[in-house]
């Protein structure tokens, strides 16, 4: 209470000389464990009587503490303007999120866009999300100050020039700015043509055209590997004024991806259409005076009349790469004497590691090893390791890191620290050629250029598989034909001639012998009297030599199934899919449809390179018959390919068993009418082209388990419902559909609604005892359980306090009785409002004039 109190009576003091602050912004760095420094700027005005040697900062953890600023400033930043710098240090009890703010009474009079704006305290806030899995952060730090000059129907530009050093990805976007306690500042407006883009933080507005003073606000994130790990805000001002000018404008350029260790060297140019105007050409950014090494160089304060060039250079280095592009914003500003006009160009920096040199990939007989040469940037922590079957001719663009996924390369490995430079690659299958990339990796994520490729094809020293091919489909007669090719490189050493081959039958990892062969040249079976309808079959085979005069197994080979389909059932069609576990890889599928039922000929209805296929257009209850050929192959190039195998014959019968989708519904709830609408409109040529019946279902909160409510009988044309006569409008709503086989879909698309509680105290009332106005009662209320009033007089004493919530006070002192005087009151009051998830609480304040 002593709070509420006090904090009315400095609002009174204070509120007739405070009216000074214009711009600003709080930024921290992390330097310790939990532990940050902070540093507060604020933008005011020279002619206010306000100055703050001392400032109070609110640390988001319970704490607050006041600042000393800075003995550097205040620092004379403009005609009229001062700025103010505070720094603090601060430490946080463990991870969370924290919001440090800062409320300072008041902004400066007459903002155009700020209703009253000189009873408006000015805050800003930044939030800080410490959290151990994503590092340690600190926010970007902004090289641009926020108070500007803008001319009347000229377009103007801003940009915050934002250097974050960890590299972290930023978004920026224009928001409300806030005021007391936090709250958004109410009849606040951004003028017509004024946007912000997310990307490069550049605020343009096109044309002002009103004189006077407007604050913005940009919401500055920070986003590490999609995480949100901290913002800021920056509040700022722009004046526009009353002049004949025109900006400059700088000659466009082209962003620049360019490999670290080498140097950049670009010329710059601006011209102006005002050929009295002197053109100043300035340059902001992190690469000018955050990175570490070398530092970029741009002339300061180049000078031309009409046109004028500038060099901007910078010899990067590997200390310089990163995951995000750095940003370098150019400044052209002219020298008219009412008001200087601007033209920014963002030249976005892309800074990638070199490419891993000397890769050499050797074959031995368990797969191939991998080696290179340690990556020149010292900063690399890693290595990732891609791996494509056949060769690939491409080769990265200037601004193309790591190996893109449309390569057809995929990661098979990684190693980690500078200095691991090697891979050996066991998951090799013999047969096929294998080419390898490496790529060099950062702390920050970021990805070095591509090395070169290089190929290399493992040893055959085992039986290749090359048939699984179903001969015939029948539950006791069918038949499969297995073929495999000869090894190139027989292992000598293990085993010598003569040499025979075991074919083996693998089926719930039982294995069961099925076929010996007469020799090296017997390199094929037909496995026949087995059921190739219901089950599918896998395959290998042993090379079996001799050692010490013993059988020995010297090599055995990968798995090889049949291709097995599977067909299921749809409204008029048929879906099948199908799949196989080979070594060689199949790439091209031929789908088979019998010409009739039993008539054993099959005619190819589709070519595909997917492993699923739907045969459309069929009559529901007839039987259609299938198989698959799939075409297959290794990719060393001594293999004759492609290699052919079938499917079993698989049949088929449509039927509709899919429900149809819920249409996508649009709602309005009307609180003063106390009902929710909705309506819908079935599109019959997708999803839900039979569908019969609509089911709405509610429940009154989100905890609650919906029931049905209403079922639309022809929602065909029967598009809207409407539930009225509500006590609340506040529930969920979910909705299925049926079709004519009974079909039901899933209960989809939850909508909630929420009361709309509505509490408002009148302003002045005339308890005179005339009969009108007498009773100070608030105005038509909804959705409010109840409340608890206390009403001050203007030295904070209580003079009323209330639960009535029709309140009913005639103007009387609660405890003198007597007549209140007129005046002005002030009231803080808490509402329980009535909302879905339960009664919430809601503090108002405000005063009440009694006139009597």
């Amino acid at each position: 209470m002593k709070h509420f109190l006090s904090a009315i009576l400095i609002c009174l003091s204070l509120i007739s000389w405070a009216t000074h602050n214009r711009a600003g912004e709080i930024s921290y760095e992390q330097i310790g464990p939990n532990q940050y420094r902070v540093t507060l700027v604020t933008y005011t005005r020279i002619d206010s009587d306000a100055d703050r040697p001392f400032i109070d900062i609110v640390w988001g953890d319970g704490q607050l503490d006041s600042l000393s600023r800075d003995s550097n400033y205040p620092e004379v930043v403009a005609g009229d303007v001062y700025k103010n710098v505070y720094v603090g240090i601060h430490t946080y009890p463990g991870p969370g999120n924290y919001t440090i703010s800062l409320e300072d009474p008041n902004r400066n009079e007459g903002v155009n866009n700020i209703p009253n704006s000189i009873n408006v305290p000015f805050y800003i806030e930044s939030e800080i999300l410490i959290n151990p899995f994503l590092g340690n952060n600190s926010s970007p730090v902004l090289l641009n100050p926020p108070v500007d000059d803008a001319c009347l129907s000229s377009s103007y530009i801003h940009n915050p020039s934002a250097f974050d050093k960890e590299g972290d990805s930023l978004s920026y976007s224009l928001i409300t700015p806030k005021g007391t306690g936090g709250q958004l500042i109410n009849g606040y407006t951004i003028p017509n043509n004024v946007a912000i883009d997310s990307v490069t933080g550049t605020l343009t507005w096109l044309n002002p055209d009103i004189p006077g003073e407007f604050n913005f606000a940009i919401l500055i994130e920070e986003y590490r590997n999609g995480f949100l790990i901290g913002s800021m805000v920056r509040d700022m001002q722009v004046t526009v004024k009353q002049c004949n000018n025109h900006p400059p404008v700088i000659v466009p350029f082209n962003n620049i991806c360019i490999e670290a260790g080498q140097p950049i060297n670009v010329a710059i140019k601006a011209t102006d259409s005002d050929s009295a105007d002197a053109i100043t050409f300035t340059a902001t950014g992190g690469p000018l005076t955050e990175v570490l090494g070398n530092l970029a160089i741009f002339p300061s304060g180049v000078i031309g009349i009409d046109s004028v060039q500038g060099t901007f250079k910078w010899n990067t280095q590997c200390p310089h790469v990163r995951k995000n592009p750095y940003q370098v914003i150019f400044k052209a500003e002219d020298n008219n004497q009412v008001v200087s006009l601007i033209d920014l160009a963002t030249l976005n920096i892309m800074v990638i590691g070199p490419a891993t040199q000397n890769i050499q990939a050797t074959p031995n007989l368990n797969g191939v090893d991998l080696t290179w040469d340690p990556n020149p940037c010292t900063d690399v922590i890693g290595y990732k390791i891609y791996r494509q079957i056949n060769s690939n001719s491409w080769q990265h663009d200037t601004c193309e890191t790591g190996v893109p996924a449309y390569t057809g390369y995929t990661q098979i490995g990684s190693t980690s620290g500078i200095s691991n430079a090697a891979y050996f690659d066991s998951t090799t299958i013999e047969g096929n050629l294998y080419c390898y990339r490496i790529v060099a990796c950062y702390p920050d994520g970021a990805e070095s250029y591509s090395s070169t490729e290089v190929c290399a094809e493992p040893f055959e020293v085992s039986p290749i598989p090359t048939y699984v091919d179903v001969k015939v489909t029948d539950v006791n007669i069918g038949e499969i034909y297995i073929q495999w090719n000869n090894p190139k490189n027989i292992d000598s050493l293990k085993t010598v001639a003569p040499f025979f081959y075991k074919v083996y039958q693998l089926e719930n990892n039982i294995q069961t012998l099925i076929y010996t062969s007469s020799g090296l040249n017997d390199t094929s079976f037909t496995h026949q009297n087995i059921d190739t309808e219901s089950s599918e079959f896998t395959y290998f085979i042993e090379l079996v030599g001799t050692q010490n005069g013993s059988s020995v197994v010297a090599s055995t080979s990968e798995n090889a199934s049949s291709v097995w389909l599977d067909i299921s059932s749809l409204d008029d069609a048929l879906q099948l899919n199908w799949s196989s576990n080979t070594p060689w890889e199949n790439d091209t599928f031929v789908v088979l449809k019998e010409t009739a039922t039993g008539s054993g000929i099959f005619n190819p209805i589709d070519t595909i390179t997917q492993e699923s296929y739907i045969d459309s257009n069929l009559i529901n209850g007839n039987t259609y018959c299938y198989k698959i050929q799939a075409w297959g192959y290794y990719s060393s190039p001594h293999f004759d390919v492609p290699f052919i195998n079938h499917s079993q014959v698989k049949c088929g019968i449509p039927e509709d068993k899919i429900p149809p989708c819920a249409p996508i519904f649009h709602s309005i709830s009307d609180c003063e009418g106390h009902e929710n609408s909705f309506s819908w409109n079935i599109d019959s040529m997708k999803c839900n082209d039979d569908i019969q019946l609509l089911n709405i279902y509610f429940k009154a909160t989100p905890d609650d388990n919906f029931q049905l409510l209403h079922t639309a009988i022809d929602p065909l044309t029967d598009t809207t419902f409407t539930q009225t006569n509500m006590v609340k409008v506040a529930g969920c709503y979910a909705f299925s559909a049926i079709d004519s086989t009974g079909n039901e879909s899933d209960i989809v698309q939850e909508i909630c609604f929420d009361n709309c509680p509505y509490y408002q105290i009148p302003n002045i009332f005339t308890p005179n005892d005339d009969g009108s106005n007498d009773v100070l009662i608030p105005l038509p209320y909804r959705y409010i359980k109840d409340i608890d009033l206390i009403i001050y007089n203007r030295w904070g004493q209580q003079v009323f306090e209330t639960n009535d919530i029709d309140i009913n006070w005639n103007g009387r002192n609660q405890f003198t009785k007597l007549k209140s005087s007129s005046g002005v009151y002030y009231y803080r009051c808490i509402v329980d409002e009535i909302r879905i998830e339960g009664i919430q609480k809601k503090t108002i304040n405000g005063f009440i004039q009694i006139v009597n």
